[in-house]
């Protein structure tokens, strides 16, 4: 793995039996952006980013791939754009 600080090490139980895929994930560069709905304006708050990386990790550990596309929060009034493929790589 690479350095400890820059990445987190995601451990899912794979489906064939007990054995442990372990995937790195480099959080130093953003791959998503978040935008208010209402007007399109770029949203920068540290709350922002902190939700867009937990909704991004969930989706990764409920789907086992890379959320994309534009990802509508209505009742928040924002969305979260990971690309049109996501630039993570399953």
């Amino acid at each position: 793995m690479a350095r400890q600080d820059q990445s987190l090490a995601r451990a899912v139980k794979s489906l064939a039996g007990d054995a442990l895929i372990v995937h790195a994930m480099d959080y130093t560069k953003m791959d998503y952006s978040v935008v208010r709905l209402c007007d399109n304006e770029p949203i920068d708050a540290l709350e922002a980013h902190v939700l867009a990386r937990a909704y991004g990790d969930a989706w990764y550990a409920l789907y086992l791939c890379a959320p994309a596309g534009q990802h509508v929060l209505k009742d928040m009034d924002l969305a979260i754009d990971f690309g049109p493929y996501g630039s993570r790589r399953n």
